[in-house]
C-alpha cells in the first residue's frame, strides 16, 4: 500500500467517524425534544424491546395524537434481502439519522422473473421520519435500490379497510388459479385418451400430403398427375392398387395408368427379401451400380459368411454365432419395430 493511499484511507476514516458523531449527536437532539413533547409514551415507545408484530399492535393501539402525529411521516416498502445492508447505510448518511427504521425478513421465497431459477428473499421494512423533504431523498433512495414503496394510508380504518382489500383480491386469484389448474388437468386428461390416435392421423395426413406435394395438377384443375419409375412387371400390381383406393376413398373417377417411353436413364432398382436385403445394404453403401448392371450382392451371400468363417475359425465361438444369428431371426418382427441404424442394417422390411 503507497503513501498516498494511506493517507487516502485514513482521511475518509476521519471523516466517516466525524460523520457517526454528528449523526450521534443529531439523533440525541431528536429524542430530546420528542421527549419534551410527550415523555411518557415517547420513552415507553423507544425503551421496549418488542418483537415487529408487536411494534405494530403497539403503534395502532397508541398512536400519538396532536402535534406528533402531524410532523411524522413514514414509507413501507420491501427490497432484496442482498440490497437491505448498503440501503441502511445510505439512509444514514443522508438523513443524518434523522429516521426510525424497522425490518423484518419475509418468510415466502420468491422467484426471479427475469432467472426463474434463482430464488430471492426479501425484507420488509418502514422508515419513521419528519419532514416532506427527507420523505423525498427516501424515495429516491428506494427508487436507486430497486424497492417497491407501498402506499399507506394515515388512519388506522382506513389501513384496516386496505388490508381486508387486499386478502379478498389474493383469495380471488388463488380461486382462479385453482380453477385454471383443475380445467387444465381435466383437458390434458381427455386429450391423453385421444392422442395416440391423433398421432396416428397426423402422420398419415403428412404421408398424404408429402405424395400430394410430389405430384403435378393439371390445367383442369381436377385431377393428380404423378410421374414415377415402376419396374415393368409391377405394372398390372400397381393399376390394381390404385383401383383399389379409388374404390375405398368413394371416388367417381377411375385411376388412369400410361407407360410413357423416356430418352433418361431409369433408376437402378434391385429387387430384396428379408433375407437378401442385408447383403444388399452392405452393398449399396459402397455406391449403386447403374442401371442394367450386375448386381454384386448374390455373390456375397456366399463370400461374406466365408471371410467371416476364414476370420473365425474356432468351433465355440462359430456355434455362439449360429445360435446368435437363430435367435435374430427368431426374432425378427421384434427388430423390425426398432427404428435405428443397426437394426436397419441387420433386418429391413
Amino acid at each position: 500500500m503507497t503513501a498516498k493511499r494511506i493517507v487516502a484511507y485514513e482521511n475518509m476514516r476521519a471523516t466517516i467517524k466525524k460523520d457517526i458523531r454528528e449523526a450521534k449527536r443529531q439523533l440525541e437532539r431528536n429524542i430530546a425534544d420528542k421527549a419534551k413533547e410527550d415523555p411518557k409514551r415517547f420513552f415507553q415507545y423507544f425503551s421496549s424491546k418488542r418483537t415487529v408484530k408487536e411494534e405494530v399492535k403497539f403503534i395502532r393501539n397508541n398512536s400519538c395524537t396532536g402535534a406528533f402525529q402531524r410532523k411524522h411521516l413514514f414509507v413501507a416498502g420491501v427490497i432484496n434481502q442482498e440490497r437491505f445492508p448498503a440501503f441502511e447505510r445510505v439512509l444514514w448518511r443522508v438523513c443524518r439519522g434523522n429516521f426510525f427504521l424497522r425490518h423484518a425478513e419475509i418468510q415466502a421465497r420468491f422467484e426471479d422473473p427475469i432467472a426463474t431459477v434463482e430464488i430471492l428473499k426479501k425484507e420488509v421494512f418502514i422508515i419513521f421520519l419528519q419532514g416532506e423533504q427527507f420523505k423525498g431523498k427516501i424515495g429516491k433512495i428506494c427508487e436507486g435500490f430497486h424497492a417497491t414503496v407501498y402506499p399507506c394510508p394515515d388512519s388506522l380504518i382506513t389501513r384496516m379497510e386496505v388490508i381486508k382489500t387486499v386478502n379478498q383480491h389474493i383469495e380471488d386469484l388463488q380461486t382462479v388459479l385453482n380453477q385454471t389448474d383443475e380445467h387444465r388437468h381435466s383437458v390434458l386428461t381427455s386429450a391423453a385418451v385421444n392422442i395416440q390416435n391423433w398421432k396416428t392421423k397426423v402422420k398419415k395426413m403428412k404421408a398424404i400430403y408429402h405424395m400430394l406435394n410430389l405430384c403435378s395438377i393439371d390445367i383442369t384443375q381436377k385431377l393428380v398427375i404423378a410421374e414415377i419409375w415402376c419396374p415393368v412387371s409391377d405394372l398390372s400390381e400397381i393399376h390394381s392398387a390404385l383401383i383399389k383406393g379409388s374404390e375405398k376413398s368413394g371416388s367417381s373417377l377411375h385411376p388412369v395408368l400410361h407407360r410413357i417411353e423416356s430418352q433418361q436413364t431409369p433408376p437402378t432398382f434391385n429387387r430384396t427379401t428379408s433375407f437378401t436385403s442385408g447383403f444388399q445394404t452392405i452393398i449399396d453403401s459402397y455406391g449403386v451400380g447403374d442401371y442394367q448392371e450386375i448386381n454384386p450382392a448374390p455373390f456375397t451371400i456366399v463370400t461374406f459368411p466365408f471371410l467371416f468363417a476364414v476370420m473365425f475359425g474356432d468351433c465355440g465361438h462359430g456355434l455362439i454365432m449360429t445360435l446368435f444369428a437363430t435367435w435374430m431371426i427368431l426374432q425378427e418382427g421384434h427388430f423390425k419395430r426398432l427404428k435405428n441404424e443397426v437394426c436397419g442394417v441387420q433386418i429391413i422390411p
